[in-house]
């Protein structure tokens, strides 16, 4: 029987759980609202913001301000307790190379992704030893007063052209660790418990980036991301799907109608990160269609071998297969 004391402990470890996941999926959206309230209430305070923002805009394509302070704050193991999150590596990695990685299936909202390399809830410093860890977001993400600052001190930067190769650029850095989260928007529309669907057939500007840097190119998967929501039956054709399509064109953010356990809060459900073995890239200043479209299918062979390889460790079935779209 569990003594009075175990129980105790873990009660505690219960609650501290949900309030890591109540600070990084709630509180990220809400703290930067009533900051921005209470800076219109006391408009100098806005206005030294301002000033801020002038001085500071280049950052979030600059590298941003990641601070390992706030990333190794106790609070982000609990977080990855609580599903749990697991990271896996295949291979070590050189600190004077950077690297690429790209992440698959995006979910609803990437929590495999955000939670191994935001956090260092599972020592992903580790893996990466001494070098330069930062994921990419939308633009839009670090548009929003305060939010933007909060994003940037656990990593996440913009994930335009000209900030994928002020990272990974090998003339002017060594040890850049870049996530990119690569079917994006659309792909999100397909997340869903027993989907295994990427939006990767045409997405290749990746690719071009990293012939263009000569960072090496690494395949990661999460196994379980789709798992962690349910969304509304939106098969492609539908009038529901069709009011998505319309409204992501028009913003770059898709409007997925989904919950979780409660609402939007996750399903406690396990998310295995597995990175693959980095594929050796030549930089190439200005690649041509072929070398693309070559590293292109070299890197959906090596996804789909490392998907193959795992899937049966991490909940899935031996007749589960890829759908690259």
């Amino acid at each position: 029987m569990m003594s009075a004391h175990k129980m105790n402990n873990f009660s505690w470890d219960v609650c501290f759980q949900f309030m890591a996941v109540f600070y990084h999926v709630i509180l990220s959206f809400v703290i930067p609202m009533i900051l921005l309230l209470i800076f219109v209430l006391i408009w100098p305070l806005l206005l030294m913001y301002a000033i801020w923002l002038l001085y500071d805009w280049e950052s979030p394509q600059r590298g941003g301000h990641a601070s390992k302070w706030w990333q190794t704050m106790s609070i982000h193991r609990y977080f990855v307790q609580y599903f749990p999150v697991r990271l896996h590596t295949t291979t070590e990695f050189a600190k004077e190379k950077n690297y690429l990685i790209a992440a698959h299936p995006h979910g609803i909202m990437s929590m495999g992704a955000y939670a191994n390399f935001c956090t260092n809830g599972t020592n992903v410093m580790d893996k990466f030893p001494g070098m330069k860890i930062r994921i990419c977001t939308l633009v839009g993400h670090l548009c929003t007063p305060f939010r933007r600052e909060w994003a940037m001190l656990h990593g996440l930067v913009n994930c335009s052209r000209e900030s994928l190769h002020y990272l990974l650029d090998e003339s002017r850095n060594k040890g850049s660790v870049v996530v990119l989260v690569v079917g994006g928007a659309e792909e999100a529309l397909e997340a869903r418990p027993g989907h295994n669907i990427l939006t990767l057939r045409h997405r290749k500007g990746f690719v071009k980036v990293a012939l263009q840097t000569g960072a090496q190119l690494v395949p990661m998967y999460s196994f379980g991301e789709n798992n962690l929501f349910y969304q509304a039956r939106n098969p492609k054709g539908s009038s529901l799907r069709k009011a998505q399509s319309f409204f992501k064109k028009m913003t770059g953010v898709s409007p997925a109608l989904y919950y979780g356990s409660f609402f939007f809060w996750p399903r406690q459900v396990p998310i295995d990160t597995v990175i693959g073995t980095p594929i050796d890239v030549k930089r190439t200043a200005n690649p041509s269609e072929e070398q693309i479209n070559d590293l292109h299918r070299k890197y959906i062979s090596r996804l789909i071998d490392l998907f193959e390889s795992n899937k049966t460790k991490f909940g899935l079935r031996e007749y589960d297969h890829l759908i690259i779209e």
